[in-house]
């Protein structure tokens, strides 16, 4: 590292990055309670030793029911961090931010090797203030990790073919291992790989022994993730009237909208400015001109580069792939990106550097900084586009704890509680145990009841579903109950919430107007993201 800096000056400019990119990172890193796939990763204490036997990768009612035990960033890395730091709020999601940190260091030497010194400080400042960046940096998620190590495999597979050796083919087998097993969307990034060696094998081919060697090894070690992908694809694709339910209960990605090309265009406004502008704002359009005219100047300066072509490979068949798939059943989500869009800003910082010791740099430097600040003002304001389809899976930040307090100073035995939404649900559960050590109260939260008018009645009858293990399973219409009678508790609170949440919701609404029935309103409270009603039977 110390080599590619180069000089004390240069030491300087990377730790100013750095230190940098780590204050906008630790910024408010706990000001927004866990989400629902946070606080699920947190309470799923499933460790590497309760792996299930190998035999069971060959049952399909198992794995679809299971759908993510072999996502070891789970049952592996959270699972033991959190035994040694604890599961408070800062210390959890300061995993992300290291991850995030690593992912630059990588990004530096990447770029700093194949692309040029300059790009390599550009990109790194791109990468250190993206609002997308810090977005999943502060998010206990595994992209931030995905990043990481992608660059590595990135990096190392670049060295295995310029005459490498077995250690660089080993690091280039284990990050994309790890990769897989950390986060499983980045199975498209290895597909990447043996997609531009093929195109390319003539070219590389003394390296075709230890490549495809050192694939095979890769093959074998993600065996268990390739055989659960026939199960996994075979219920997303296959529409079956018995899972046919709203989306609200959905654990996979079939949730996401029919795909277009503006959707496209969404993808490459996230990677430029982050979900928090609007792409149909004035700075949203001409923002993503910027970035998108950078990025084809960056492309046409480097296009002579074997690993330019490699880059282009990494980042365009994953989302061409999914946007293709999507046209099936939708499953297009842009966080399944993540890992590969810091190759989008090596590419922005090259057409920049393009630009170097010319007027016009000055004023597109300017405006991209504009552009970064201005998106980071949103994204610390929790504002999010009101067209979802900028931000698919990606619900406003909510305040559970705040919501919990509440519940845990004024519960007394014997009440319900019930959630218009399952979003709710999971956090909740981590949350009341801040708060109280009242069992009653903890057995009433970890029930996990959702209550909801499904889609599929017109008579809005009311059911409940309960969401009473640890983490999500499939949700089956046959385990819907149906509530004959909301009146048999004295008490009842019900956290009102949405995925995109809108106190309007005509169908959550109605619900609030059925217990009304059998209820008045004895307590209201308006948190960031739900409100909570406390009733009281008439």
């Amino acid at each position: 590292m110390y080599k590619l800096l180069k000089s004390r000056w240069g030491i300087a400019a990377f730790a100013l990055v750095l230190l940098f990119a780590l204050f906008l990172r630790l910024y408010d890193l706990d000001k927004y309670s866990l989400g629902y796939d946070e606080a699920v990763t947190v309470l799923d204490e499933r460790g590497l030793d309760t792996l299930p036997h190998f035999s069971k990768l060959f049952d399909g009612d198992f794995l679809v029911n299971n759908h993510d035990y072999l996502t070891l960033y789970s049952h592996g890395f959270v699972y033991y961090w959190q035994k040694l730091l604890g599961k408070a709020d800062y210390p959890l999601r300061l995993s992300s931010v290291i991850f995030s940190l690593l992912a630059i260091c990588l990004l530096y030497i990447l770029t700093r090797e194949f692309f040029g010194l300059r790009t390599a400080y550009l990109a790194i400042f791109l990468f250190a203030v993206s609002p997308f960046s810090i977005y999943y940096a502060q998010e206990l998620r595994p992209y931030s990790a995905s990043s990481f190590f992608t660059l590595l495999a990135v990096y190392y597979f670049l060295k295995m073919l310029d005459k490498g050796t077995w250690k660089h083919n080993s690091v280039f087998a284990i990050s994309n291992v790890l990769n897989v097993y950390f986060n499983p969307s980045a199975i498209m990034v290895l597909f990447s790989f043996a997609v531009f060696f093929a195109f390319n094998i003539r070219k590389y081919k003394a390296a075709l022994k230890r490549f495809l060697a050192t694939n095979a090894a890769i093959v074998f070690l993600l065996s268990p993730v390739f055989l659960s992908i026939y199960y996994n694809l075979g219920f997303i694709f296959k529409d079956s009237a018995h899972f046919a339910v709203d989306a609200d209960f959905g654990n996979y990605p079939s949730w996401c909208i029919r795909m277009s090309i503006k959707d496209l265009l969404f993808t490459f406004k996230n990677f430029s400015m982050g979900y928090n502008v609007d792409y149909f704002s004035f700075l949203g359009k001409s923002g993503t001109l910027v970035y998108a005219l950078l990025f084809i100047l960056g492309v046409f300066s480097l296009r002579k580069k074997t690993e330019t072509r490699l880059l282009l490979c990494c980042l365009f068949i994953p989302i061409l792939s999914l946007f293709l798939i999507s046209g099936i059943k939708p499953c297009y989500v842009d966080r399944y990106f993540f890992a590969i869009f810091s190759f989008y800003l090596i590419f922005v910082a090259a057409g920049l550097n393009k630009l170097f010791n010319k007027p016009v740099f000055i004023f597109t430097a300017a405006a991209i900084i504009g552009i970064n600040l201005f998106a980071l003002k949103n994204y610390y304001l929790d504002y999010l586009p009101s067209d979802h389809r900028q931000h698919v899976g990606v619900p406003g930040r909510q305040n559970i704890k705040g919501a919990a307090e509440e519940i845990a100073n004024n519960y007394k035995p014997g009440d319900r509680i019930m959630h218009t939404c399952r979003n709710t649900v999971f956090p909740l559960k981590f949350y009341i145990r801040q708060f109280t050590r009242n069992d009653l109260l903890i057995k009433e939260v970890d029930r996990g009841s959702v209550i909801f008018v499904p889609y599929f009645y017109k008579d809005k009858r009311v059911f409940i579903y309960d969401y009473a293990r640890p983490y999500p399973n499939l949700v089956s219409m046959l385990e819907f109950k149906a509530v004959s009678d909301l009146g048999a508790a004295d008490r009842l609170w019900l956290i009102f919430s949405d995925w995109y949440f809108r106190e309007g919701d005509s169908n959550k609404s109605e619900i609030v107007k059925i217990i009304g029935k059998n209820f008045r309103e004895d307590n209201y409270n308006k948190f960031n993201g739900l409100n909570l009603y406390a009733f009281e039977k008439y």
